[in-house]
């Protein structure tokens, strides 16, 4: 991924060190998304991509980190700029807590996310779908939130998105049709 980009970062300042520390963290968990190769070090073994493996029960370690690398391949191999991310800092514990599916948002920290790609480097297929998407050069606008939770160790033990794929493949559909 082209490092043509610059985070713009919005909300208040934080409140603490704790505070602080997690929304470091968070931002490493958004690199390691642009970058997966580094995901490992990123995420506990037991990490859990709700979103990408839902059900009632954790899956088995390292299933959450493979999942998560095998869709942020999917996004960069089609993708090979990121002409903007904007990241607004999700403030309120109700709101953490409502992104994560009814989680205490004491140890969450999320954020709501807006970065622009350019679909200019292979085909995409969305998770749920057939559909191959051929690149267009046009942009891709991901535009959603993401709420993770960070253990004593630093790490990101899960995470709940609040991306919508149809919303891709709404826009997916459209740059084709515009090609």
């Amino acid at each position: 991924m082209a490092d043509e980009y610059a985070w713009t970062i919005r909300g208040s300042q934080p409140r603490n060190e704790e505070e602080r520390s997690k929304r470091k963290i968070f931002l490493g968990y958004l690199e390691a998304l642009l970058e997966p190769v580094d995901m490992k070090s990123r995420f506990a073994t037991r990490f859990w991509p709700h979103d990408l493996l839902p059900g009632d029960q954790r899956p088995p370690e390292g299933a959450g980190i493979e999942a998560m690398e095998q869709f942020r391949e999917r996004i960069n191999s089609a993708c090979t700029t990121v002409r903007s991310a904007t990241v607004t800092w999700i403030e309120h514990g109700a709101a953490l807590s409502t992104l994560a599916g009814g989680a205490d948002p004491g140890d969450l920290v999320g954020a709501s996310m807006v970065v622009t790609y350019v679909h200019d480097r292979g085909p995409l297929v969305l998770p749920g779908s057939d559909r191959v998407y051929e690149p267009t050069g046009k942009d891709l606008v991901l535009n959603g939130s993401d709420a993770v939770r960070i253990d004593s160790d630093g790490m990101i033990t899960d995470r709940w998105s609040g991306l919508s794929f149809a919303h891709l493949h709404w826009q997916l559909e459209q740059n084709a049709m515009r090609k």
